[in-house]
C-alpha cells in the first residue's frame, strides 16, 4: 500500500490526496477488520449537508453541527442498534422462482446485516468456503420461509471470483448461493480496467482464522 501511495503521487504530483489512501497506510497495525472507510461510508450524508453551505466562515463547525444533529436522529431509531440477522428493505419475490425457492415465501432485498456485518449488492467480501476462503461479489440477499440453509433461511447470492496473481482476481462466470454466516468480512478492493479485483488480505486477527 505504501508502495501503491508512493508511486501514485509521484505520477499525479498535483493530485490532493484523499482520507481513504492515508488511513489505508495504518491498515497493517489496526486490530480487527475493516468493513469499509467511514469516510467513504458517510460521504452522501457530509455532501448533503456540504452543499448548501455558502458562508465558509466557520464551515466545520456548522458540518460537525449538523451532522451531530443527524446522527442523534439515527439513535433515536431502535433500528440503528439491532444485532442480529435480518434484511434491510426487503420486499417480496415473485412466487414463480425456480428451485431451491419453488414453494416457499421469499423475500429479497439489497442489503442484510449478520453480527454487526452489513452486505450490500455490488460489494466484495470474504467467505468461508470448502478451500478455506473465496471471494465474491453480492448480487442479492433471500430471506426463506420455511428456511433452507443457515442463518434462518438468510442467503446471499454471489458472483464468485478466483486467485489469478498476487491479490488479483478474476470472475468465474458462477454464482453461488450461501448462507449469510458463511460472509467473513467486507474486502478492500477496487477494480481494473479489464474486470479484474485488486483484493487486500484482510487484516492478520481475522485472517489467521479462517487459514488455520
Amino acid at each position: 500500500m505504501e508502495t501503491w501511495y508512493a508511486t501514485h503521487q509521484a505520477a499525479h504530483p498535483d493530485a490532493v490526496p484523499k482520507p481513504k489512501h492515508h488511513l489505508a497506510l495504518h491498515l497493517a497495525s489496526q486490530d480487527g477488520t475493516q468493513s469499509c472507510f467511514v469516510l467513504e461510508r458517510k460521504h452522501r450524508k457530509y455532501k448533503q449537508y456540504a452543499k448548501s453551505m455558502t458562508v465558509l466562515q466557520g464551515f466545520e463547525k456548522s458540518i460537525s453541527f449538523s451532522l451531530l444533529n443527524e446522527q442523534l436522529r439515527m439513535m433515536e431509531d431502535e433500528s440503528t442498534f439491532l444485532s442480529g440477522t435480518y434484511a434491510v428493505g426487503s420486499k417480496d419475490a415473485p412466487n414463480d422462482l425456480p428451485p431451491p425457492f419453488a414453494g416457499k415465501r421469499v423475500r429479497v432485498a439489497r442489503q442484510a446485516t449478520h453480527e454487526m456485518k452489513t452486505t450490500c449488492v455490488g460489494d466484495a467480501f470474504f467467505f468461508r468456503s470448502g478451500l478455506g476462503q473465496d471471494v465474491g461479489v453480492v448480487r442479492g440477499h433471500f430471506v426463506v420461509d420455511p428456511p433452507i440453509g443457515g442463518a434462518k433461511g438468510h442467503l446471499v447470492a454471489l458472483d464468485l471470483y478466483a486467485l489469478v496473481g498476487e491479490e488479483v482476481y478474476r470472475a468465474c462466470g458462477r454464482t453461488k448461493l450461501i448462507g449469510i454466516e458463511a460472509v467473513i468480512s467486507a474486502a478492500i478492493w477496487s477494480r481494473k480496467a479489464n474486470g479484474d479485483l485488486v483484493v487486500l488480505k484482510p487484516p492478520v486477527l481475522e485472517y489467521a482464522e479462517f487459514t488455520s
